[in-house]
């Protein structure tokens, strides 16, 4: 008996290709509650939750873990302070 759900790949089978855009992207409440805190600490406390969503795909493009260090700092990217690339140097 062949309990297998999936059906075997031949030449007559169709495979299916799902495209997903790009720029939908979930994210969790606790990085949106940290986007959140970042931008009112960065003096933009009623931004929309469509910046604060774009805002962390950008970060995540660029590899930068927001939940990896505190709401101040990502506020002073926010602000322009310090750049990305200069999101996790410690100041010396």
């Amino acid at each position: 008996m062949n309990t297998t759900l999936e059906q075997p790949i031949n030449e007559q089978t169709k495979v299916s290709v799902v495209e997903v855009a790009k720029e939908h992207v979930e994210f969790t409440r606790g990085q949106l509650g940290k986007a959140k805190r970042a931008f009112a600490k960065a003096g933009q406390p009623d931004v929309s939750e469509e910046v604060r969503k774009k805002w962390l795909a950008k970060m995540s493009a660029a590899h930068v873990n927001v939940m990896g260090s505190s709401s101040s700092r990502s506020a002073k990217v926010i602000k322009g302070e310090i750049a990305v690339s200069e999101f996790f140097e410690v100041a010396g």
